[in-house]
């Protein structure tokens, strides 16, 4: 038997207004719940994120990029801190950016790796600007090995 991976989800939105008018360095607020453990067609082990940023007023710095979390719960209530300092427990992936410029980009990330339970998005502004007021999303569509 070979292996092959099954057909991505529907894209869902999973950050949108939180990321209006991010100051560079912050972290913005985390996302609703994303469930990953409540029915038998979830339990995904990988998604991919889709980064999209809406054209910033000023030029992005040098080593500019944006960094993602996804923060675990074991009980579906209680969900691990984000504080500076506690965020960078929850690292899933980051995308460096183009500098020298503020035209809007789009950035797609593969085999980043789910926790096994409910969890929260949050994304980290290291452009060393501010982002746009709005236009700006994460996308999270996800998808599992099968047999064949």
């Amino acid at each position: 038997m070979s292996d092959r991976y099954s057909a991505l989800t529907t894209a869902a939105t999973v950050l949108t207004t939180e990321l209006n008018s991010l100051t560079n360095g912050s972290l913005c607020a985390v996302s609703a719940t994303q469930s990953n453990d409540a029915a038998t067609t979830e339990r995904f082990p990988k998604c991919m994120a889709e980064i999209y940023l809406a054209a910033q007023g000023t030029n992005r710095a040098a080593g500019a990029y944006v960094a993602l979390y996804f923060v675990p719960t074991i009980d579906t209530t209680n969900f691990g801190d984000t504080t500076d300092e506690t965020a960078e427990n929850y690292f899933v992936a980051s995308a460096s950016l183009d500098d020298a410029s503020l035209a809007a980009r789009r950035v797609v990330l593969h085999d980043i790796k789910m926790p096994p339970s409910d969890f929260k998005v949050a994304l980290r502004n290291g452009t060393g600007q501010t982002f746009a007021a709005s236009g700006n999303t994460v996308k999270i569509s996800t998808y599992t090995r099968e047999n064949v």
